[in-house]
């Protein structure tokens, strides 16, 4: 017997959805969602590292006349970076709930998402908004 390659993306070990037990999804619908957050993560990734300052000196020096544009690029910039990071760690725990077979169930009541609210937002882990 064949061992099935293992896929890993941003250190998370991607579940095969055929062997992977949940009640309220099938192996075809897991598989959609796999490939569609495994997508996100990778574009989301791409986006982190173009946003990210790189090299040495990563902080930043302003003069006192520094104001005005120049620095709401920066908030900007600092907010589209917490936005991704928050993205790519929600979908890193879609993933996790995949594997131990979780996915699906709101975190707080324990009772299943419906299947309407989860294709509309994909790392959706509670009922309530």
């Amino acid at each position: 017997m064949e061992k099935a390659q293992v896929r890993v993306i941003g250190g998370i070990r991607i579940p095969d959805p055929l062997s992977v037990p949940n009640l309220h999804y099938s192996p075809e619908e897991l598989s959609e969602i796999i490939d569609f957050v495994c997508e996100r993560l990778e574009i989301t990734s791409r986006e982190l590292k173009l946003l990210k300052p790189t090299g040495e000196n990563t902080s930043h020096n302003f003069n006192e006349s520094d104001h005005g544009k120049e620095n709401l690029t920066i908030e900007e910039r600092e907010q589209s970076i917490r936005q991704f990071e928050i993205e790519y760690s929600e979908y890193k725990l879609v993933l996790i709930s995949i594997g131990n077979g979780s996915f699906g169930l709101c975190r707080k009541t324990g009772k299943f998402i419906s299947k309407d609210r989860m294709r509309a937002l994909k790392y959706r882990a509670t009922t309530a908004l």
